[in-house]
């Protein structure tokens, strides 16, 4: 988010060279567009400026906060002010970047605000998994039981059968099924050592 539209390509580009899994979902040139865009689409991260039109970068992470809070965001700015670097990490943005951009300290702040992510989407995940398991412990069962006959033909279904449930659990919120599904195959795999079986990776 930037209303200069030589930055926002330039800072698209960054971004995008930080590594293949990273994708510029969409650009905007002020806090207000991005919200707009954002009531459609779906992001992992804002990366915004301060100084903006219409709607600052302040402001746009303000409200991001209320209505996004899954969301992550660096802020790059042509001022180096301590007022505003503290008002944007006090928000919770992950780090202050001054213009001219630095690729190495982009990186490093982009970095850092996947490892937040993952980690804040593994606790949600974990936590979710805890309150909704013991109404459906007979799906673990029976993951636990195929491992151990290692009846693969009848693996493919459990899948499909599990997936649809941790779907159910997550509702609306898409962003939590990988961690899910990977706390869950975590979860069968304690049980199958707690049962000592333990010869089998999943």
């Amino acid at each position: 988010v930037d209303d200069e539209p030589l930055i926002r390509m330039s800072l698209s580009s960054k971004v995008e060279s930080f590594d293949e899994r990273v994708v510029v979902a969409g650009t905007a040139g002020d806090g207000a567009e991005a919200l707009e865009w954002l009531s459609g689409h779906f992001a992992d991260l804002c990366v915004t400026d301060v100084k903006m039109p219409v709607m600052n970068g302040i402001e746009l992470i303000e409200r991001m906060k209320g209505q996004f809070p899954w969301m992550s965001a660096v802020v790059v700015s042509s001022y180096d002010e301590f007022e505003y670097a503290k008002t944007c990490l006090r928000y919770g943005a992950v780090d202050y970047i001054i213009k001219p951009i630095d690729q190495e300290q982009l990186n490093d702040a982009l970095s850092r605000a996947a490892a937040s992510i993952a980690e804040s989407r593994s606790r949600d995940a974990a936590m979710l998994l805890m309150q909704r398991l013991p109404h459906d412990r007979g799906l673990m069962r029976r993951w636990v039981e195929l491992v151990q006959t290692v009846q693969a033909d009848k693996m493919p279904l459990l899948v499909v059968d599990t997936l649809e449930l941790l779907e159910s659990w997550a509702e609306e919120t898409f962003h939590l099924l990988h961690p899910l599904a990977m706390a869950w195959l975590r979860l069968v795999g304690e049980q199958l050592k707690r049962e000592k079986f333990e010869h089998i990776r999943l």
